[in-house]
């Protein structure tokens, strides 16, 4: 090859990788917090993460009464400084809420369980068919999410019944984190007030109850609706054991009869949050009663990120 022959591809080659620089693909992008991120965030394991001290998360049901864009069944608002930090004071007050637009009814369909890595910020939601055909008055909007394979309609979606979500601690955006076993099932949904409506799923999954993390191990446990019992996933989502803590399941199809205290999996922790609350104990629970009578789902509190060294 000639000099400049030699030159001339020098030169393409330099053009070319500062095209692709230019268009973000020749390095790795950093990931950043949403644009529209509420609050600042806070530092853990050497980057910025959503989640901060004061933080909680909900899930929730949406009924038909919502608007169609605003049928998120997953929030994250801020509970830092919204009432005075010491003595008991009866007072009614908004925190600053945060949705995703991963967290749609469409993308993640209805959820229940939340768990927060406190080694990473990230947060885990559990999929759930838990919700009442009805709420409010309102017709409830039930199906699983997109993002794991569920169908509009909430039929012929038993695959996406057992998908365990995780949100990323930086962006938001939801994604598969684990998929524990469902079989495809015929059940209804009833009305949790008056009964006056129920909604039939054909060919789909009772879906998940609920999850809890243990920073110690780096390992989550999740309860099946499925088949009652509580897996073991490793820090990846792969099942690494199960228990059934009750009599073993018979294999069949549907909610095992000894199925209703998996839900319960998690209830009473208490997180500790320094700042804004008095540095007091924060008790978040789950109450599953208070859900089915108002279409709240599950709710838990973030705490201090403890980076593992």
């Amino acid at each position: 090859m000639s000099r400049f022959a030699s030159l001339r591809t020098s030169n393409i080659i330099l053009k070319l990788a500062v095209l692709l620089a230019g268009l973000g693909l020749g390095t790795a992008a950093t990931a950043q917090l949403p644009g529209d991120l509420p609050w600042s965030g806070s530092s853990c394991g050497g980057q910025q993460v959503i989640v901060q001290n004061g933080i909680g998360a909900l899930t929730c049901g949406v009924t038909t009464g919502v608007p169609a864009a605003d049928r998120y069944t997953f929030a994250m608002f801020n509970l830092d400084a919204v009432i005075p930090g010491s003595g008991r004071v009866n007072q009614t007050a908004q925190a600053e809420v945060y949705h995703h637009s991963s967290w749609h009814i469409d993308q993640i369909g209805n959820v229940y369980g939340v768990a927060f890595n406190t080694n990473d910020g990230s947060v885990y939601l559990t999929t759930s068919s838990n919700y009442g055909a009805g709420f409010f008055g309102q017709t409830a909007v039930l199906r699983y999410g997109s993002i794991a394979g569920g169908t509009s309609d909430g039929n012929n979606d038993s695959g996406a019944a057992g998908a365990v979500y995780r949100i990323d601690p930086v962006t938001g955006q939801a994604t598969v984190f684990a998929n524990l076993p469902q079989q495809s099932f015929t059940f209804t949904h009833q009305d949790c007030e008056v009964s006056s409506e129920t909604k039939t799923r054909t060919n789909s999954g009772v879906g998940l109850g609920n999850i809890a993390y243990d920073p110690d191990h780096d390992q989550f446990f999740v309860s099946n609706i499925e088949d009652g019992r509580i897996y073991r996933l490793d820090a990846s989502g792969n099942i690494l054991d199960s228990y059934d803590p009750f009599a073993i399941d018979n294999g069949a199809a549907g909610v095992p009869n000894t199925a209703a205290g998996l839900e319960e999996l998690g209830h009473g922790r208490e997180h500790r949050i320094p700042s804004g609350l008095g540095g007091g104990r924060f008790a978040c629970r789950r109450d599953s009663s208070r859900r089915a009578r108002g279409g709240i789902g599950g709710a838990d509190c973030s705490i201090r990120c403890h980076k593992k060294g």
